[in-house]
């Protein structure tokens, strides 16, 4: 079994497993899809409140031949919950965090840090999945900036 190297500092298209017809199957090319493990910023809604999230799982299908991830939706919302502890079904996944982007010398450094800032590489289609949202709007780069921020604030404090 040939076993692939994700680089996950290419931009991907994101798609939803419980939007498209085989979820082992990439979208566009057919290629199968390879599992890996990878961190995400998950970003979650309630009420009112918008609160960002880091979540490591295997819950990315990565294509080796195209620009594509197929997300698994249960297996987000079911980390959503363990690493939050929201139950809501509005949030999306901002993107993948690149851990091999941070210097070795900030590696020790919190994520979010204001030496260590987060390396996300973001979606190339960052819209909500349909069920996760009911303004199945993506989220614009001044609402990112300010999440990154309250992130950073909120490691400061710990």
């Amino acid at each position: 079994m040939k076993t692939y190297d994700i680089d996950v500092s290419l931009p991907r298209r994101r798609y939803w497993d419980t939007d498209i017809e085989s979820p082992h199957r990439c979208p566009e090319c057919q290629t199968p899809l390879v599992q890996d493990f990878q961190m995400y910023l998950m970003v979650t809604k309630q009420g009112k409140e918008v609160e960002p999230y880091l979540a490591g799982n295997k819950g990315g299908w990565f294509c080796p031949n195209c620009p594509v991830v197929v997300l698994n939706y249960d297996e987000f919302v079911q980390g959503m919950v363990v690493v939050s502890g929201v139950t809501t079904k509005e949030f999306t996944v901002a993107g993948i965090v690149n851990s091999d982007a941070i210097p070795d010398d900030k590696k020790h450094l919190p994520f979010g840090h204001n030496d260590n800032p987060i390396p996300l590489v973001e979606f190339l289609n960052p819209t909500h999945h349909q069920q996760a949202s009911s303004t199945k709007r993506p989220i614009n780069r001044k609402q990112r900036r300010k999440l990154k921020r309250r992130l950073k604030h909120k490691k400061k404090k710990k």
